[in-house]
């Protein structure tokens, strides 16, 4: 008898913490996963890795064919001193990399029937309301950033694909994003509030981001833009507080803004706004598809996390 042939996922830009997991998660569970990649040609724990420049579609555009969906998670990193040229290469390795999949899609005979671009919940800017996928476009250029990616991505129509725009909220994981420098913060005795404290985070734990990935493949009804949030967003104060008791260690001061943006610029090498700024964004949409979430409450997710 023939061996049925797995269904095939292509992750472009995925070498990164959010890509690697996604590879890693959906090879476990039946799939073949080809990587777009900047770096060499490759197979590496079953993953198949093929070289691209995120600029064009020339050399692989045919690997899309009788796939089963593209997740893009190509950009060049936020974290980074926020110079005239960095911006500028945050801005255009995001538009350069939409065109050049949705060129490629396009070209297919038998295209994929799913494309994912990720976003951010940086579209919403430094906001104390709570934000669903309604609430308007903030100021800042995290801000710029994402309405620039999601109007690439979404003004071009794929007739036989649907295109689905994940907002990303701060993704919790162990082995990488934001959440373990802030762990050895804390266990430092430095787990501080910054500035006011009142900057919203909003979260999703990064298991729960894997089963809402599988969950775009087979919710049909999936398409156009979701806040890929935890139900209950919390401010900065409130997050530390979280990491201190699960750490078990005092409270300490905050630390004001003018010195958080030096820390920012000088030692992280990061634009402060990624400090200073936040939103409480909500999954209503999510919740519309009846999308169900493991972890909801921030510190349910952090215990989770850290002390498994």
């Amino acid at each position: 008898m023939q061996e049925k042939t797995k269904p095939t996922i292509v992750l472009a830009g995925g070498t990164g913490f959010i890509g690697k997991h996604t590879a890693s998660y959906f090879s476990q569970i039946g799939y073949q996963v080809i990587v777009l990649t900047r770096g060499e040609n490759r197979y590496e724990n079953a993953i198949r890795f093929v070289h691209w420049d995120a600029k064009t579609p020339d050399n692989w555009w045919h690997l899309l064919e009788h796939t089963s969906a593209v997740f893009n998670f190509t950009g060049h990193s936020i974290q980074s001193v926020p110079s005239e040229a960095n911006r500028r290469k945050i801005i255009e390795s995001r538009i350069q990399s939409v065109k050049a999949l949705t060129t490629a899609i396009l070209r297919c005979q038998s295209p994929p029937p799913l494309f994912v671009q990720m976003s951010a919940v940086g579209y919403y800017g430094n906001t104390l309301h709570f934000c669903t996928e309604r609430a308007p476009m903030g100021k800042g250029f995290m801000a710029e950033v994402c309405a620039q990616w999601e109007k690439t991505f979404l003004e071009v129509k794929l007739p036989a694909t649907r295109q689905i725009v994940f907002r990303l909220g701060v993704v919790l994981a162990k082995d990488g994003g934001a959440l373990p420098p802030l762990i050895n913060l804390t266990k430092l005795f430095l787990g501080a509030p910054i500035g006011s404290g009142k900057q919203g985070i909003s979260w999703i734990h990064i298991d729960d981001l894997m089963q809402l990935f599988r969950c775009s493949l087979y919710k049909h009804t999936m398409d156009g833009i979701y806040n890929i949030t935890a139900a209950q967003p919390v401010s900065n104060k409130m997050f530390m507080k979280s990491l201190r008791h699960i750490l078990n260690r005092p409270w300490v001061p905050s630390v004001p803004s003018f010195i958080a943006s030096k820390v920012a610029l000088w030692g992280m090498k990061t634009d402060p706004e990624v400090l200073l700024t936040g939103c409480y964004a909500v999954p209503r949409r999510l919740a519309e598809e009846g999308c169900m979430m493991q972890f909801n409450e921030l510190e349910g997710a952090l215990k989770d996390i850290i002390l498994r």
